[in-house]
């Protein structure tokens, strides 16, 4: 298996999860290396309303994180990772807004930002850093899916 690979196909499992539950969920649609893929939320109810999918979403959509991990996020400014829990279980995983990150302003992300700055983001530079987030965001559903937050669905 490919480490960016989602879930392999001869890994297919049943649903674990009731058919009522899977007919309420909202459905996330991902397209990966293997096609679109989608996934429903399965772990517990989100306390802020934000279920672990959504902020994988999150993750994907910054143009300012070069890759992240369920702990962590890499600033494609300076490349510094930055924890986004304590690593608990209980801290949850897949955080966007928590830790060192959501205050974080490197030099270089400051010039990206300024409109008047000789030194900006490049088209080659922000495609890199997508494909990275990409990367980043097929191990996560991967991950997920080990650690029963996440399903599968094939409809």
């Amino acid at each position: 298996m490919s480490p960016g690979a989602p879930v392999p196909s001869s890994s297919i499992s049943p649903p674990r999860t009731s058919a009522k539950k899977r007919a309420n969920a909202k459905i996330h649609s991902f397209s990966t290396s293997a096609g679109l893929v989608k996934y429903i939320y399965v772990g517990k109810p989100a306390n802020n309303g934000r279920n672990v999918l959504q902020r994988v979403e999150d993750l994907i959509a910054d143009p300012y994180i070069k890759s992240f991990g369920p702990h962590d996020v890499v600033c494609a400014g300076c490349d510094y990772p930055f924890a986004t829990s304590n690593g608990s279980a209980n801290a949850g995983i897949y955080k966007y807004s928590t830790g060192g990150w959501r205050k974080h302003q490197c030099n270089r992300l400051l010039d990206w930002k300024d409109p008047f700055s000789p030194r900006k983001l490049t088209p080659e530079m922000a495609a890199e850093f997508a494909h990275s987030r990409m990367v980043s965001r097929d191990r996560a559903l991967a991950h997920l899916v080990e650690v029963d937050q996440i399903e599968r669905v094939y409809y």
